[in-house]
């Protein structure tokens, strides 16, 4: 058996300002605060080794400290506070290698996730200091995989399964639009499939490809008197895919590479009540370029084709956006010619 262990120590301080937007000219400040972020974890973990069969476990303590000293008093208010978070996290997985080139494995594990700095300090009634609403965020995770290897195919499939609590999501008010307000979501599940391979059919031909299907819904929600059991969790698409062919020099050699790619984002949607769908859509892209070397340099002039298709989509999506302003469009046909250059 054997055994590791260590600590995580990290420190974050962020200093945040507000002031008010007057036509696009900064007026007077409405919020000076900061905020620290101080994380204290220390973890074991075991691998244990039985012929074909290898076990693993694991266990993980974190002392999450945030604070925040508030600078901006005008309002007759010192929100300065502290907020302490502790959680410990297990996890336990067992893998058994059928062969030389097939493995396969089931694990379990619980995760934690405190709300960013930015998350708390973003609070609905426009005050400083920290949204005190906000919960952690809990999930238990169950994966099974089946892995197969050797040095021309790699293939991965994996079915998946993930209970969450207090899951943050994003939303906006009327009378701050543009800005991002976070809240808890009760009990959600997510359960999915995902497959994933690369496969060289020649030492200078690679293909890649990768499929997921996830289904996410509010397990366990109500929000102003709506009940969203069975509901999409928004901005998660259902079903995505990717396919790439990449053609390359031998190694150490100079040449042509080209590299095309195809993704596939299934639909989705924009808000908790599922009222706003997002379509489907497929992108491509293409990237030529030639390696020249000489003693001491390397050249590689290129030409790269985004969006290919000319495809319209969004390429951000807006939570829970105020006044259904929940998209912004993704740049159309996109080409960049260039060339890199390496003095060795």
């Amino acid at each position: 058996m054997k055994i590791s262990t260590g600590v995580d120590v990290v420190s974050q301080t962020d200093g945040r300002e507000r002031y008010q937007n007057i036509d696009g000219t900064r007026g007077e400040a409405t919020l000076s605060q900061d905020e620290t972020f101080n994380n204290y974890a220390g973890y074991v973990l075991s691998v244990l080794s039985i012929d074909q069969w290898t076990i693993t476990g694991g266990l993980r303590y974190d002392i999450n400290d945030l604070g925040i000293e508030d600078f901006f008093l005008e309002d007759g208010a010192d929100n300065s506070g502290d907020v302490d978070l502790k959680q410990l996290s297990p996890s336990l997985g067992v893998s058994y290698r059928l062969n030389e080139k097939w493995t396969t494995s089931l694990g379990y594990s619980d995760s934690y996730e405190t709300p960013t700095l930015s998350e708390y300090s973003a609070n609905p009634d426009n005050t400083s200091g920290f949204n005190q609403n906000l919960n952690p965020l809990f999930y238990s995770n169950i994966e099974w995989t089946l892995k197969y290897y050797d040095q021309e195919k790699f293939f991965r499939f994996s079915a998946f399964n993930t209970s969450g609590q207090d899951e943050l999501l994003p939303f906006e008010l009327a009378e701050f639009p543009g800005r991002s307000f976070f809240r808890n979501s009760g009990s959600t599940s997510r359960w999915g499939i995902e497959a994933e391979s690369e496969f060289k059919v020649h030492p200078q031909h690679t293909i890649n490809s990768s499929v997921s299907y996830l289904d996410a819904t509010f397990s366990e929600y109500v929000l102003d008197d709506v009940d969203l059991e069975g509901l999409s969790l928004p901005g998660i698409p259902d079903l995505t895919g990717f396919l790439s062919y990449a053609y390359q020099p031998e190694t150490g050699q100079q040449g042509l590479h080209i590299r095309g790619a195809a993704s596939y984002i299934g639909r989705l949607y924009a808000d908790n009540n599922n009222n706003e769908k997002v379509d489907s859509y497929v992108t491509a892209d293409l990237s030529i370029g030639y390696s020249i070397y000489t003693s001491q340099l390397k050249f590689y002039p290129f030409f790269k084709l985004y969006n290919a298709l000319g495809t319209s989509y969004f390429d951000n999506i807006r939570i829970n956006a105020f006044g259904g302003r929940y998209y912004e469009a993704a740049p159309p046909r996109q080409w960049v010619i260039g060339v890199s250059v390496r003095w060795e």
